[in-house]
Parts: structure tokens; sequence; C-alpha cells
């Protein structure tokens, strides 16, 4: 998700708490299905991020730098971890410090 957000930019001002709504809206989106079933594209993910995100004109200063025709690199497996090195994962503490 990290590489998206580097070409979703802004070329103006804007403001934390209409970002809040911005930023929740694509993450809402970016985990849908359109009615084919298909998964959005990012011209169609920042379309449907700006048009649900209020009247408020911050989300005008928002654009996409880049191929709105890609689509996000989702799994395709459903793989979940439930343990590391024969430890269950809820039984798991990290043993990494600093210095």
């Amino acid at each position: 998700m990290a590489e998206v957000l580097r070409y979703y930019q802004t070329t103006r001002l804007v403001y934390s708490g209409p970002n809040f709504t911005l930023n929740d809206k694509f993450y809402q989106f970016s985990f849908t299905r359109d009615a084919q079933g298909h998964r959005y594209r990012l011209g169609d993910l920042l379309r449907l991020t700006k048009n649900a995100s209020g009247s408020g004109t911050n989300k005008l200063n928002f654009t996409l730098l880049g191929d709105p025709a890609l689509m996000l690199a989702y799994p395709e497996f459903n793989i979940i971890t439930d343990s590391i090195n024969h430890y269950a994962v809820s039984q798991f503490v990290d043993t990494a410090e600093s210095l």
C-alpha cells in the first residue's frame, strides 16, 4: 500500500481532519470489489474516494501521479500464520532489544 500512497500527492495545502476522512474512504474502497466482482483500479479508487469524502474542497487538492489503469497487488491466497518456530503466535515474544 505504501507504493500507492507515494503517487497519491497533494497539489496545495491540505488539512488533517479532512485528510483522515479521505484516507479512511480510500482504505475502505481498496478492499472492496465492483458489481462484477473485480478489484478497483487506482483511478477508480481515487474517484470513489473523492466522491465519498463529502463536499469539502480539501479533496480537490489531491491528485494521482501515475497510471490510473493500474491495480494494487492483492494477495491471492488466504494464509494465516498460527505459529512461529512451533510456538503459537499468541505466546510468541519478540526478543529484539536496542543496543
